[in-house]
């Protein structure tokens, strides 16, 4: 979803499943940051890879644009898919002291 002229959001809906075996339906945004290059405000959960790229393909970018992704904190809705993300293109990470 467009935001603003460089800012766009795509919802990520996933199941969250804990040791309670109750099943609960969970969503979180990853941010994209569109200029000469892409920069990520997280990086969703690791199956949201493949939605990401999917994406960036539809607003006619391309995954090898991705300059950055900023981490906003360390849980696996948020960061999940940063390893398959910086290994395919080799973007820079920032993330907050722990």
């Amino acid at each position: 979803m467009q935001v603003s002229e460089h800012v766009h959001a795509i919802r990520i809906d996933y199941v969250a499943k804990p040791k309670s075996k109750i099943t609960v339906k969970r969503f979180v945004y990853v941010y994209v940051i569109c200029g000469e290059k892409v920069h990520l405000i997280d990086a969703g959960i690791a199956a949201s890879v493949g939605a990401i790229f999917d994406y960036l393909k539809k607003i006619g970018r391309e995954t090898e644009d991705i300059e950055n992704v900023v981490l906003t904190h360390a849980h696996p809705d948020h960061m999940g898919g940063l390893k398959l993300i910086q290994d395919l293109t080799w973007c820079r990470v920032f993330a907050h002291a722990p």
